[in-house]
């Protein structure tokens, strides 16, 4: 019989310079990605295939949060006074990966999402050191 396998968003935590990050969207919480591939390719004219070995390991992360979320000031705060801290997701689930670095920080003071309902609202974080656990 195939396990069944469970996600629970409760068990997977942000945290920026100390702060637990909470006030999250409905839909996608966290994007996280290298900023470019591990290795360039090179092919020659006759087809002679070499590869470098990329030494850029940064990354970004979004969050996407609720425009209620009382972190939006707090971030916009921290992108203004260029802060540059820790960020770890920890994700606790079964399967999780954990992403962050030591060095990272809002890239820009987030925008602004007013309407007739809740609005999320991303913030991007850029992180020197991004390494995925």
């Amino acid at each position: 019989m195939n396990e069944v396998k469970v996600f629970n968003p409760k068990d997977v935590t942000v945290i920026y310079d100390g702060m637990v990050i909470t006030g999250y969207a409905d839909g996608s919480m966290v994007k996280a990605e290298k900023n470019e591939d591990n290795m360039i390719p090179h092919v020659g004219v006759l087809g002679e295939v070499s590869v470098a070995i990329n030494a850029n390991n940064t990354g970004k992360v979004t969050i996407s949060l609720a425009n209620t979320s009382p972190f939006i000031k707090i971030l916009a705060d921290k992108a203004r006074a260029n802060i540059i801290a820790p960020l770890s997701v920890v994700n606790m689930n079964k399967y999780g990966v954990n992403v962050g670095g030591t060095q990272a920080w809002v890239t820009k003071v987030p925008d602004v999402n007013i309407g007739k309902e809740v609005e999320s609202q991303d913030i991007e974080f850029f992180v020197a050191d991004y390494s995925v656990d």
